[in-house]
């Protein structure tokens, strides 16, 4: 299938075969892009073409724990943020149960009150979904607006869920590349260090000087 050819066909209202050809897009261009940061930022563009958030963010957890390795994010007008705020509260409960949590009364909503980076910022929609690879989840998809006018609804909900679970296999695949390249890196940093300390030492100079004579 082609997506962008798919797209043409479709009539503008029909939401449901806009979705389908977003999936269909990401399917096709994600194992094509390297490195987790720019990968993050191409599946944040292609999420607020269909939800109508106003900002949002990947955060991947650090192994089993509640804390991130990385946590990128973007806003729909294309500016990278170097900051996101999101509740602790519902990142740990996505990341502990594996469960998608959205709501559109952040600010009515009595469940809410704990949430204080959320009302600080006047977020009144919040939709946040695991990253979840076979038994483990290895981070979150979050989208949040402060617009009144603009809601999630039970399709967003479902877009975001099946756009995380396409995500996550290739998200830990470059991970683990750059992991495997700082590793090497290391390594290889290591090995040079060790090299110059046998080549300083006093045998080796004494087998410098000798092969010295020899020549």
């Amino acid at each position: 299938l082609q997506p962008a050819k798919l797209q043409a066909t479709l009539a503008p209202s029909d939401r449901t075969a806009r979705d389908l050809t977003t999936l269909l897009r990401i399917g096709a261009i994600i194992n094509t892009i390297q490195g987790v940061e720019p990968l993050a930022r191409r599946l944040l563009e292609l999420i607020f073409e269909v939800v109508p958030a106003e900002r949002g963010g990947i955060l991947l957890a650090r192994g089993e724990t509640p804390d991130f390795d990385s946590v990128l994010a973007s806003a729909r007008d294309g500016v990278p943020r170097t900051a996101l705020q999101v509740s602790r509260t519902v990142v740990e409960r996505v990341l502990r149960e594996r469960v998608a949590i959205w709501s559109n009364r952040v600010l009515e909503d009595a469940a809410w009150a704990g949430a204080q980076s959320l009302i600080a910022a006047q977020v009144r929609s919040v939709l946040c979904v695991p990253l979840a690879l076979y038994e483990q989840v290895t981070g979150v998809v979050y989208v949040d607006t402060s617009d009144p006018e603009k809601t999630f609804d039970e399709s967003h909900l479902r877009l975001l869920t099946a756009i995380a679970a396409i995500a996550a296999p290739s998200l830990r695949n470059a991970r683990q590349a750059e992991w495997l390249t700082r590793e090497n890196q290391r390594l290889t940093a290591e090995a040079d260090i060790e090299r110059d300390m046998i080549g300083e030492s006093p045998a080796m100079r004494g087998i410098y000087g000798l092969v010295g004579r020899v020549a």
